[in-house]
């Protein structure tokens, strides 16, 4: 079993319409340790414990498909400072058609070690 993809990242892609045209959020993710998890998911979430839960997701994301007025957004510390809060609020639909938000989906992505590994 190959876990060399667990530090350079996999790819989430998030299926979303945007005015009846598909416009799917793609996140190059490393891999979210189970200790990583449930300190994320335990974090209080007073203005500390969501700059601390921001800082911590945002660690996560490695690339993405972001733009601004058809520009690419690089993916830098200032721009997920700048974008990730508002990144992870954003509703989507989970693979079952249950309601979620992109945070959801990448924690449960990046959390998921069999994202990562190759036999």
């Amino acid at each position: 079993m190959d876990f060399s993809n667990y530090d350079s990242g996999e790819w989430l892609e998030i299926p979303r319409d945007v005015n009846g045209k598909p416009d799917p959020i793609k996140l190059k993710l490393v891999w979210m340790s189970l200790r990583e998890t449930m300190t994320f998911r335990e974090t209080d979430r007073s203005e500390k414990g969501l700059a601390e839960s921001l800082d911590h997701i945002s660690r996560h994301i490695v690339d993405w498909n972001l733009e601004s007025n058809g520009q690419k957004i690089p993916c830098t510390k200032e721009s997920k400072d700048r974008y990730v809060e508002a990144l992870i609020a954003i509703k989507v639909k989970n693979a079952a058609g249950e309601d979620s938000t992109v945070g959801r989906e990448m924690v449960a992505f990046a959390a998921n070690p069999e994202n990562y590994t190759k036999n």
